[in-house]
Parts: C-alpha cells; structure tokens; sequence
C-alpha cells in the first residue's frame, strides 16, 4: 500500500489514539525540523531496529504501527541501548537526514538517509565510521549533533571513557575529525543536547551532578564557555581550557530554585531556542514529569517554569525517560516527544503557547492528503515554519531567523568575503608550498579534502554529493558578517516567555 502525506493539522485527541494504538518498545528518541516540519525515529528496545515516522510527513509526524519500517542500515548496525541524534533539511524536492549512533563495537556511526516521497519509506545511501580518529568513547555516552550549513558541516557532541564532553567535526575543508573538549569537568550523567540557531550560537547542555545542569556555549574566539545552574561555578569565566580540577561549586551562592525530580541521571536532555534567542532545556524527572528550564530575562538568569497540566504534559510511562525536541527558532515552533501511555505524543509548543498533547497518528486519516501525491513546492506554505521559503539546511547557512527581506543584501556582502577568504587560503597554500621545495598540493583547483568513502564529489546536487543541504542564498560565512569587538556570546535582547499568562503558556514557577 502507498502511504501518501499527511497534511491535516490536527487529529484524533490522545485518549482516542491510545487506546487504538499498540504499546511502543521505547528506546532512543531523535527528532529535528525541516521545512515541511518535524521528523522523528525511535529504538525499538527488543530489537534494537530504529523506527521512523514516515518521511513523507507533514506539520505532524505519522509514526507506523509496523514494526518492520525501520531506517535500512546495511554495514552497521546500532547497539541496543545506543543513544541516537540527527538532522534533516528539505531538499527542494523531498527530505534528506544524516542520523548518528553506537554500533556493537561502540564507534560512531553516521548514516545518511533520502526520502522516497511516494512511500514515506527512507533509503540509505551511505554509512560510515566519524570515530575513528577520535578519543576513546564511553559505551554508555549520550549524542548529539548541530548542523551548521552547507560550508560549516556538522558537529557531534559525545561523552569519552572519561566522562568528560567532546566533539566531533565535518565540514567542506576537512574530513571527520576529533575536535577536542568541549568542556574538562567531570559529570554525572550521559545525556547530551544541543541547538544551532545561527552565527556562532550552539548551546550544549549536560548533567553536572544530583542538583545541577551545566551549559556550554560557543565563542567567536573559538573556545567553549561553560557555567553552571542553578548553583554557579567559581570560576565565572571557565572554558575548555580549564582544568578539572577547578571546576567548582561557588559555596557563597544561594540559588533561587532548585531542579525538581532531578538526580542528574535522565536518559536525555532536549534543547531548543526561540527567535528571541532564549534557550530552554526539558528533561523527564524521576516523578516521569516533563519539565522546562529557560533563560528568559536579559540577565541571561535560569529559572524553572511552571507545568502545564497533564493535557498539555502527560506524564511519561518511565522516571528519567527518553525525549527528543524538535525546533526551529526561526518561527519559534517546538516540539517535544516521549512515550506516555504506551504511544509516542507530541507536546505542541509553537510560538510559547502550548496545546492539547496528543499521540502521533499511526496512519495517514487526511481524506484530503490522499488526493495528493506530490511533494510540496518550494513556494508552499505547508506549516507556519515553512513559509519562510528557505529550507532548513540554507536557515543552517545563512543565520536562522534571517528575514526575506535581507536575505539579498546578505547574500551579496557573503559571496565577496567568501571569496576573499578562499583567496586569502589559496594564497597561503601556494606560499606554504614554494616553501617546501616549489611543489603546489596534488589538486591546487580543490577546496576541501574529501571524506574517505563518502559520495563522490561530481554528485549533480554539489560538493559530497549533497551530503549537506545545499545553499541557494549566501555562502555561509559564520561570524564575518558580526559587528566588531571581542563578543563572546550572541546578543539576547528578547522578550520574556512567562509575559503571556493563562492556561498552556510559558510562565515562570513562583
């Protein structure tokens, strides 16, 4: 049978779904936005295969009761109990996704996935090992990856036998690479999230220990900038270059909240941002209650933030369970999915208001869905976050949130400092080179050093044959377009959540 798309906004309300639909065996959660919206994939935690919703899906994601349907991975498979992360962008005709993962001998594995539009079914095109060169992985580590462009690639973030936070890299100037600590304390817990929303912007987030979280955020001198919540380092200024030993607790400070049901052991940590630049962070507690820490003042200050009841947050089936959040802080659309009654639901949280959870449909129930079976056009608007017309890989390259009405200018200023500094590289290597004996390197016309085994370069869709979204706006040139001085962080002048009360938005708790 051929699965079309699913198109209608709403659906069947979660105490219907779930006692239609059979009981998940629920490991890792992963999901990500596109332009046509979210995707999402699962472990099965009896087989260890990885389930999908269809990927032909639109707005909400259609999760199969099938068993069967699960992501084709030909060379490696995934462990059982192994974490699990991806990203995927709109390709101007269907959807692409490049998902990460252990396999048995515990390396880390990339797979990269096409979207067969007319079943909804992914096809592989590639699998390959990223953790070769790197440092020891922990068995047991958490995953997650940003993807910064077409230019800038992706960036994998992973726990080491030392349980300390490291990060893979991948981009058109470079194969896979080590690229070294994100941060040298020593935490708790294995979840790992993190979130790209543009510039130098990408916050990774981590258990510190029973009553803490810590934050590392990006800088534009290349170093990691680490804190702590709701208990403060000493060390206010600590980075990736900080020794372990001095990462400590400031004693003097007492915090205004603490972590409710939280052990510093969830099995994931999900992260999204708004288009104000405020970051939240949701974790499953040891009550099975999902809750929402965010920074929503210009101090930059965390605060917990009030539940929802139980329509809007249903109460998961396992304490310290699986979750994954799917967002694009563009138009400030958030999703977030665990299992809750035996069913993979959706927590609805677009544009800070958040709306009656429900299960995601098993099968397509759109009568107008069906009359359709081509995938929508660059120009259509199939959700709020699609009508920006911009996919998700070219939001990646050019700085999320970017208006229409700029994109032009932009475009215009990033190819001259684009080329300027692809110049500027030749140059350097062509003098490196008459300093070592006159010998130019083998292919002087090339501009990157091509992964080992991946798609070749002649692929019609561009450079690794479309292994990123390709750009049909500006280059991205993360950082050179930035105001001058030396900025550590991205700016946050942004509204606050808690200022839209009343039932199913964000408020501060008391």
């Amino acid at each position: 049978m051929v699965l079309s798309r699913f198109t209608s906004p709403r659906w069947f309300l979660l105490p219907t779904i779930w006692l239609l639909a059979g009981r998940v065996s629920s490991g890792a959660l992963a999901a990500w936005w596109t332009e046509i919206g979210p995707s999402v994939m699962m472990q099965d935690d009896k087989t260890g295969d990885i389930r999908y919703s269809l990927c032909n899906s639109q707005d909400t994601p259609i999760f199969p009761e099938n068993k069967s349907i699960t992501v084709p991975l030909f060379q490696y498979a995934p462990k059982n109990g192994s974490d699990l992360t991806g990203a995927g962008w709109w390709d101007g005709s269907s959807t692409q996704a490049s998902i990460f993962y252990q396999d048995d001998a515990g390396r880390i594995i990339n797979s990269l996935l096409k979207c067969d539009w007319d079943t909804g079914f992914w096809s592989n095109t590639g699998d390959w090992i990223i953790s070769a060169g790197s440092s020891s992985v922990s068995s047991t580590t958490g995953l997650s990856v940003v993807l910064l462009g077409s230019e800038d690639g992706y960036r994998v973030f992973y726990s080491d036998t030392a349980e300390k936070l490291r990060y893979l890299g991948y981009t058109t100037d470079s194969d896979w690479a080590d690229y070294g600590a994100v941060s040298n304390d020593e935490v708790a817990g294995t979840a790992i999230g993190a979130m790209f929303s543009g510039g130098n912007n990408i916050t990774v987030v981590t258990p510190r220990d029973s009553q803490n979280m810590e934050v590392s955020r990006f800088a534009k001198d290349d170093s990691w900038y680490i804190s702590t919540f709701p208990h403060p380092l000493t060390d206010e200024l600590a980075t990736n270059s900080t020794n372990t030993t001095s990462f400590t607790l400031n004693a003097t400070t007492t915090p205004n909240f603490t972590l409710p049901a939280w052990d510093g052991k969830p099995a994931s940590l999900g992260v999204s941002i708004d288009s104000d630049g405020a970051r939240s962070i949701f974790y499953i507690g040891t009550d099975s209650q999902l809750y929402q820490v965010a920074n929503s003042d210009d101090d930059d200050a965390w605060r917990l933030y009030s539940r929802p009841n139980e329509t809007f947050w249903p109460k998961a089936d396992e304490s310290n369970g699986r979750l994954a959040v799917a967002n694009n802080p563009g138009s400030s659309a958030l999703r977030v999915y665990y299992v809750s009654g035996g069913a993979v639901i959706e927590a609805n949280g677009d544009d800070h208001k958040w709306s009656t959870a429900a299960a995601l449909p098993t099968v397509n129930t759109s009568t107008s869905a069906a009359a359709s079976s081509s995938p929508p056009s660059s120009s259509s608007s199939t959700s709020s976050s699609a009508s920006a017309g911009l996919s998700t890989g070219a939001k990646a390259g050019v700085g999320v949130g970017v208006s229409l009405g700029a994109i032009a200018v932009a475009g215009m200023i990033g190819t001259v400092l684009f080329l300027r500094k692809r110049q500027q590289r030749r140059d350097a290597k062509e003098q490196a080179a008459m300093h070592n004996g006159g010998h130019l390197p083998h292919n002087p016309g090339a501009e990157y050093t091509q992964a080992t085994g991946y798609p070749p370069t002649t692929h019609p869709n561009g450079a690794h044959g479309g292994w990123y979204p390709q750009q049909d706006k500006a280059p991205s040139v993360m950082g050179e377009l930035q105001g001058p001085g030396n900025i550590h962080e991205m700016p946050e002048n942004r509204k606050t959540m808690h200022e839209m009360m009343g039932e199913g938005h964000y408020r501060e708790a008391p």
